[in-house]
């Protein structure tokens, strides 16, 4: 087992950081928030001689196998009902309208004044300007 120093694993993790993104104050401040969690994956992959291997070389042989996930697939979906995309007609299809968040004001003018006193008078027939101090 490979003992590190917490300071060391943090400096190195910030200049890395820094130098691959340029952007110090925030690498600074994520790692330093998260000290604890970065110092500890830090530590798990230092002792991974498969990942340390390929971070430093480039390449190595590897014990990780490759993972057929189109076979997985096939597999997974073999015994379920095969999808069928319906397309719409008249009957079925339909149109939808949506407004949001209406804010309606039928006292509005334009032209008006927009710096008021009070902000449900803006904009209005009688609309007070404030005066300048």
């Amino acid at each position: 087992m490979y003992y590190y120093s917490e300071w060391l694993i943090v400096v190195i993790g910030k200049l890395g950081c820094g130098l691959k993104t340029g952007d110090w104050d925030t690498c600074t401040g994520i790692i330093d928030e998260m000290k604890g969690p970065f110092t500890a994956l830090t530590l798990s992959k230092l002792e991974d001689k498969d990942y340390l291997c390929g971070l430093v070389y480039g390449y190595c042989p590897t014990t990780l196998k490759y993972e057929d996930f189109d076979g997985w697939k096939q597999n997974l979906l073999a015994d379920k009902p095969k999808f069928v995309e319906k397309k719409p007609t008249k009957k079925s299809s339909y149109t939808v309208l949506q407004f949001n968040d209406i804010h309606l004001d039928f006292d509005y003018v334009e032209d008006t004044p927009a710096d008021c006193i009070s902000l449900t008078d803006c904009c209005h027939k009688d609309s007070k300007v404030p005066k300048k101090l």
